[in-house]
Formats: C-alpha cells, sequence, structure tokens
C-alpha cells in the first residue's frame, strides 16, 4: 500500500509533464521544470522523490542516460523504492531495448504481483521481444488489476494471442468480447473481432457484429460499405451489390455541402468502382 501511495503522489507530482506542447508551455519550458526539480535536490540531497520525478522529465525529453542516472541515485538514497524497477522498465522500453524492461519488472513484481501499471509494461515489453503468449498472460493481469477498464489492454492483448497462432484466434475472440462486455461496444475492439470471424470464415457472424456497431451509428453509408466489402469477399456478390447500391442511396440522402466532402466523395467513388467490377466478373 505505501509503494501504491508513493507512486500515486509521484505521478500526480509529474501531472502535466506528457501535455500536448501548447499546454506544456504553460507549465513551464523543459530546462525551467528540470531546474527546478534540480534546485529541490539541491536543498533536500536525502529525498529520493526529485530524483525520481527528474528521471521522468529526462524520459520524456529523450535524455535516458539521464533518465536511469537519477533513478539509480534515487535507489542508493531509498534502497525500498519499488517504483524505481517500473521506472526502468518504462525507460528500456521507450529507448527501444524491451529486453532490457524485462528484469526490472520481473523483479518489481515478484514483491507485488498485482501491480498493474507494472503488469502492462512487462506485457508490453515481452510483446516487443516476440514472447507473445508471455505476454498476453501479463495483459490478463493488468486488466484483472486495473482500478480503471481501458480498451487498449485489451485489444494489445488479442494482437499478441493472434500473432501467437491461429489456434489462439478463438481465445482472442473470448478476450475482446469480455472488453465490450466491461466497457460498451468500443468500435476498435469490435473491429479486430470482425477481422478474426472473417478469417475465420464465420462471414454471418462477422455480419452481426458489423450490423451491431451500424444500428448505433446514425448514418449507415460507411458500415454498408464495408458490408458490401465482407460480402464481396465472401464470394455473395449479389448481397454485395445490394450493399454498394445502399452506399449511393445514403449518400443521395446527405446535404449538398456534405456529400461533396473529401470523404464522401472517395466513398462514392469505390462504391461505384466495385459496383462496376461486380457487373462485370464472369458469373
Amino acid at each position: 500500500m505505501l509503494f501504491a501511495t508513493r507512486l500515486v503522489v509521484l505521478l500526480l507530482t509529474l501531472a502535466g509533464i506528457a501535455l500536448p506542447a501548447s499546454q506544456a508551455r504553460a507549465h513551464g519550458s523543459f530546462h525551467d521544470r528540470v531546474g527546478a526539480v534540480s534546485a529541490r535536490i539541491e536543498r533536500e540531497p536525502a529525498n529520493a522523490d526529485p530524483y525520481l520525478a527528474r528521471s521522468v522529465l529526462y524520459r520524456e525529453h529523450g535524455d535516458y542516460a539521464l533518465a536511469l542516472a537519477d533513478l539509480e541515485a534515487a535507489a542508493r538514497l531509498d534502497p525500498g523504492r519499488r517504483e524505481v524497477d517500473l521506472l526502468r522498465g518504462r525507460i528500456h522500453l521507450v529507448r527501444g531495448r524491451p529486453e532490457e524492461a524485462v528484469p526490472p519488472l520481473e523483479r518489481l513484481l515478484e514483491q507485488s504481483p498485482d501491480d498493474p501499471a507494472a503488469n502492462l509494461v512487462l506485457a508490453r515489453a515481452l510483446a516487443a521481444t516476440g514472447r507473445h503468449l508471455e505476454a498476453s498472460e501479463r495483459y490478463s493481469r493488468a486488466i484483472d488489476y486495473a482500478p480503471v477498464a481501458l480498451p487498449e489492454p485489451y485489444l494489445e492483448r488479442a494482437r499478441e494471442l493472434l500473432a501467437a497462432g491461429d489456434e489462439q484466434r478463438d481465445e482472442a475472440l473470448r478476450g475482446l468480447d469480455a472488453g465490450m462486455q466491461r466497457l460498451g461496444p468500443v468500435v476498435a475492439l469490435a473491429m479486430l473481432a470482425i477481422e478474426i470471424e472473417v478469417q475465420r470464415g464465420r462471414v454471418d457472424a462477422a455480419l452481426a457484429r458489423l450490423d451491431g456497431l451500424a444500428a448505433r451509428s446514425p448514418r449507415q453509408e460507411t458500415w454498408l460499405a464495408r458490408r458490401g466489402e465482407m460480402l464481396e469477399r465472401a464470394g455473395r456478390r449479389e448481397e454485395a451489390r445490394a450493399a454498394y447500391a445502399r452506399v449511393l442511396d445514403e449518400l443521395d440522402t446527405l446535404p449538398a455541402h456534405r456529400r461533396q466532402s473529401p470523404a464522401m466523395r472517395q466513398l462514392e467513388s469505390q462504391a461505384r468502382q466495385r459496383l462496376d467490377r461486380l457487373a462485370r466478373a464472369p458469373e
């Protein structure tokens, strides 16, 4: 509990570090913020907290050697600070050395196996090293222990399962469904589930999922175009023609200024090209 409290305090202290540039300037330049934390280090040389704070600043700025040096200083001052290993793992992952991120994260998780942040960073490090099934297991732990559910871990876990081999497709699909049961019909999760259904040859199941998304949308033309593509790929040409024709009907209902937008003009062109291709295809 003390570790979690300290980490929350640290993260709150660092709020705003990764803001967009326009907002970050409002909180002072990078050098101003580093200077402020460095002044605190001079005032409190035995306190590990400002070293941790400056390490995060350096990491966000891409100064990885300095960031790691500050973590080493924090670890010497307070050897029990387990968030040091979490921050080490993040630095190694973002600097493109995921294999070096694994040991400190595993060391932390030996002491705190239910830490969601450490499990998530370790999952990403394992994924980057090609250890797909191990990564999926860590994603599952991060999901189970997270106080707030987010779609990204569900999506990343499914991708790792798919990368592990075709035999993991159904498990990936179950994980996506679990995510949507918890979070609602997140489009990114639903679209990957649809892709998996198509890969498995379950076109009707994929279409049912697509229709579920379309039913929640005020506009249908984009979903109808996707429907036509799926039907055409499945060799169901008459149904595909009907879907593409409905795309054009839906576009006809749009106000002129919306129909002439680049996205809608491209959609109309694609629908007409596909109808023409289907008309010329041999039966």
